[in-house]
């Protein structure tokens, strides 16, 4: 993956209710959202954030799936499954990663100490943990997408 200015860190919940299992989870993200080019269909009210952000999926309080954003729009439409969206994020779909090795809350506070919590809430982190953050992946699920960033690639 090329150097890419990271702007923000972002976690983006996912509910039960529209992933029922983990698989279907797995599923979407390696699949699905891959097989659209990296366009992720959001039901309701758009994260706000900025493109470059590094969006940190969360399922089931643990964060289970990693991905650079670098589009978004409230363009409402009708996905493949008649579902009706608000808008859409797209994703680089070489960044998008599952984490065979989930991220929880001890986790993600041991490199984020401010962390309070996983919820049901788009959640903001401060870039200065981007570093800490990117060590953590690569240490637990061995991702190095992240290896010619450098100190100036942080905006």
């Amino acid at each position: 993956m090329d150097t890419r200015l990271i702007s923000s860190i972002r976690i983006l919940p996912s509910s039960k209710t529209t992933f029922k299992t983990e698989v279907d989870f797995r599923f979407f993200i390696e699949n699905t959202v891959i097989n659209r080019g990296g366009y992720y269909y959001f039901p309701n009210t758009m994260m706000k954030c900025p493109i470059n952000s590094l969006v940190l999926f969360q399922y089931c309080a643990k964060i289970r799936a990693m991905g650079i954003l670098i589009d978004r729009d409230k363009e409402r439409g009708v996905n493949e499954q008649g579902d009706e969206y608000a808008g859409y994020y797209r994703f680089d779909i070489h960044s998008l990663k599952y984490l065979d090795v989930p991220i929880d809350k001890d986790m993600l506070q041991s490199v984020y100490p401010e962390f309070s919590g996983f919820n049901q809430t788009k959640q903001i982190i401060a870039l200065e943990y981007l570093y800490p953050i990117i060590d953590l992946l690569g240490r637990t699920n061995n991702i190095s997408i992240f290896q010619n960033i450098t100190g100036n690639d942080i905006g």
